[in-house]
């Protein structure tokens, strides 16, 4: 009975290594799968790079943040959002919402010309 606890112990062991070993394959074929653009490096949000600047900026006196900017016009509720699914989660609210709504439904009223593609 010992060997053959045993046995199925290095059995689940091997099971284990190929598991993770197929999720390294996958992800790194996801990983390669994904477009690049040359100069782009790899990373997360904190490891951007400017590759082109269109334009000058505009200079402002205190630069303030989207979600700020949002939550001062009572169109996003980080808040709430965070409550419900977690950090990184908004809802849209009055303006906001109506905005998001407004902007899905845009291309749909537009007439559409004889033969082209909706």
């Amino acid at each position: 009975m010992l060997a053959k606890a045993k046995a199925l112990s290095e059995e689940v062991k091997a099971a284990e290594a190929d598991q993770s070993a197929a999720v390294r394959r996958s992800r790194g074929a996801l990983r390669d799968s994904q477009p690049r653009r040359d100069g782009v490096p790899p990373g997360g949000e904190d490891d951007f790079v400017t590759l082109e600047l269109v334009g000058t900026p505009p200079a402002v006196a205190t630069p303030r943040d989207h979600t700020e900017i949002g939550a001062d016009l009572h169109a996003i509720d980080t808040e709430r959002g965070a409550k419900v699914s977690g950090a990184r989660f908004y809802f849209l609210t009055g303006i906001g919402a109506q905005l998001e709504l407004a902007l899905v439904n845009w291309p749909w009223s537009r007439p559409r010309r004889r033969g082209s593609p909706r």
